[in-house]
């Protein structure tokens, strides 16, 4: 009898770790797809959504007066907003203060977006401040010139990662670890995050 019931609680003891194991691997999925962009700083930019156990983890690398920036979140911006609140898509937006753009490095210094709504509205205004006065930005964009907390910390990691992940332009975006420089269309965005949906 007592070998019966110590066989028990060794089968018990094993039944559970696999359990936790299997469990714990599949909370973790997010640090998974992360592993495979080991030169870009997680903790840095704007995220928004599920960290904990997103089936696509998208990193964008953006500038508010670049038009193709501002086509693709035409496109994309109602399609991201759905998957982020699905809780299945984990997103981080990383301005960059693009050398082509005399105004990035004031509007990255002073606007923070708090959720996509931002980032969407400020694309919006595009046609009214891109390729103006600094002076004619800060009006139609309501810059208060509050730097906005980490932004050295922030730009620096940034920078960092332009360097090594050879990123020369925007939109850059990475997939769950795959690059693509281009502007989706709501069509092909929405096929390519379903294809990683389960």
């Amino acid at each position: 009898m007592k070998k019966i019931f110590l066989f028990f609680c060794i089968w018990n003891f094993i039944f559970l770790s696999g359990c936790t194991n299997s469990v714990n691997t599949k909370d973790s999925s997010t640090k998974n797809l992360e592993r495979k962009l080991a030169f870009i700083n997680y903790n840095e930019g704007y995220s928004f959504g599920n960290t904990q156990n997103a089936q696509v983890v998208i990193v964008e690398y953006s500038s508010y007066e670049c038009k193709d920036c501002r086509n693709l979140h035409k496109n994309i911006g109602t399609t991201l907003k759905k998957y982020v609140k699905s809780g299945k898509l984990l997103y981080i937006y990383k301005p960059v203060d693009h050398p082509k753009f005399q105004n990035d490095e004031k509007i990255n210094k002073y606007f923070a977006p708090k959720s996509l709504d931002d980032i969407e509205n400020i694309f919006d205004k595009f046609d009214l401040y891109s390729k103006k006065s600094y002076e004619t930005v800060k009006a139609v964009l309501n810059l208060k010139e509050e730097t906005v907390p980490n932004y050295e910390t922030m730009n620096k990691a940034i920078e960092n990662e332009l360097t090594s992940g050879n990123i020369t332009g925007t939109p850059t975006i990475y997939i769950n670890g795959i690059k693509y420089k281009k502007v989706f269309t709501e069509q092909e965005f929405q096929k390519l995050l379903d294809s990683y949906i389960k």
